[in-house]
């Protein structure tokens, strides 16, 4: 059996056309993924009532909101 060297060029041509492909891929995913998390990394933390009422009175977008949650009139199922 005998390689010829038509064959190594094809062959180094197509890995790295495939590793240059695979690249492109990757950051565009890491790109995507970043851009996704953006609108975690820039939401408002809101701790307090009055924080609260005022990101209801100002849309101020997205939030994260912590607190406690009670349930007002528990249901049951028998």
């Amino acid at each position: 059996m005998e390689i010829t060297k038509r064959e190594v060029i094809a062959s180094i041509g197509i890995v790295s056309l495939m590793l240059i492909l695979g690249l492109f891929i990757g950051s565009a995913i890491s790109n995507h993924q970043m851009d996704q998390n953006q609108k975690y990394y820039e939401a408002i933390h809101i701790n307090t009532k009055q924080l609260f009422q005022y990101g209801l009175d100002t849309s101020v977008g997205d939030a994260f909101v912590y607190g406690t949650l009670i349930a007002k009139d528990p249901v049951t199922y028998p």
